[in-house]
């Protein structure tokens, strides 16, 4: 109560009241006492009523703002539903609002720390290996009496070796652009056939080497980033060539509606495992079957790719044995 009479707005209103009062019964006492001894009652009860009331309203603010001391306290189970009158209701229904809206934020924020964490140990562990790997080569290499053969097969591996560390490196920039929105897609039309001729090109010679026979079927168009697009295809066709067996098939076929185009690729490799399924487009994740190259990156750039341009990616089992990816882009 001592803290309402220091608050200024009740000071200077009591003042003009009292002041009122005053005036108004000095000069109904020139009319009459008794008028001005109903007025000065009057006065004096209207006095204390809004004193009363004041109290009550400074008395729900300060104990709005020891809720709102508990709730940043982290106390989130904490409801504002007892202010339910008057200006208190809209002030509380606006500050549970934004306490909401830093609560989601903090939770988004500890999961993206927890996320970066997850990421940095992963992106370790895949450094690690291969680094941990070269460092012994290089100290086989320093053996005085290695053959040229071992010479020769210890290069090849190094050579190997460094190819996967600039591969990873390169789609771990590549991911972590997407991730920051650094990456800007430039969607224009373009035809099936256009997109998976880009797709195909780096993987040519390892299609023929392998002697795998490619065979498309494509009609149809997309609107889509073809630079990134056929990144994110290159990927997924690079996932069924190393699962297809020597002399093994991928067909690639595309079908198209005036909602959406779909593309189908599909090999006659050994396809998924019942346990891989839900995890094949997660990080740095590798499969039963996986080749012992693999970094277990190349589908999970591939699914954030063709997500970022609201398309949908996921992949099953072929009714007729192998895998199938199925793309779909939205018109």
């Amino acid at each position: 109560m001592l803290n309402l009479w220091c608050n200024p707005e009740v000071k200077r209103s009591l003042l003009i009241a009292v002041i009122l009062s005053v005036i108004i019964a000095i000069l109904s006492s020139v009319l009459s006492l008794k008028l001005a001894f109903v007025i000065t009652v009057t006065s004096l009860f209207w006095h204390v009523y809004y004193l009363f009331e004041k109290y009550k309203r400074y008395q729900k603010i300060s104990d709005l703002s020891s809720d709102l001391d508990k709730i940043l306290n982290d106390n989130r189970k904490l409801k504002l539903e007892d202010y339910t009158e008057g200006e208190l209701s809209i002030l509380a229904s606006s500050v549970e609002k934004i306490l909401t809206r830093l609560h989601q934020q903090q939770d988004l924020l500890t999961h993206d720390k927890h996320f970066l964490a997850e990421s940095l140990a992963d992106i370790s562990h895949q450094l690690r290996t291969p680094l941990a790997s070269l460092n012994l080569l290089f100290d086989r290499l320093k053996q005085p009496n290695l053959s040229k053969a071992e010479q020769q097969f210890a290069l090849r591996d190094i050579y190997r070796l460094l190819n996967q560390l600039e591969r990873l490196i390169d789609n771990l920039l590549i991911m972590s652009k997407l991730d920051a929105g650094a990456i800007i897609f430039n969607r224009e039309k373009h035809s099936v056939k256009e997109l998976l001729n880009k797709a195909i090109q780096p993987l040519e010679i390892r299609l023929e080497l392998k002697e795998v026979d490619l065979h498309l079927e494509l009609e149809g168009e997309l609107e889509c980033d073809l630079f990134w697009t056929a990144e994110a295809l290159t990927n997924i066709l690079k996932n069924c060539l190393e699962h297809c067996n020597k002399s093994g098939e991928i067909i690639v076929s595309s079908e198209q509606n005036p909602l959406y185009t779909e593309i189908f690729i599909a090999d006659n490799g050994q396809g998924f495992s019942e346990a891989d399924l839900p995890n094949l487009f997660n990080r740095f994740y590798r499969g039963e079957n996986a080749a012992p190259d693999s970094i277990g990156i190349g589908l999970a750039l591939a699914r954030q790719i063709i997500h970022d341009q609201d398309g949908t990616l996921k992949a099953e089992n072929n009714l007729s044995g192998g895998a199938l990816f199925i793309i779909r882009f939205y018109s």
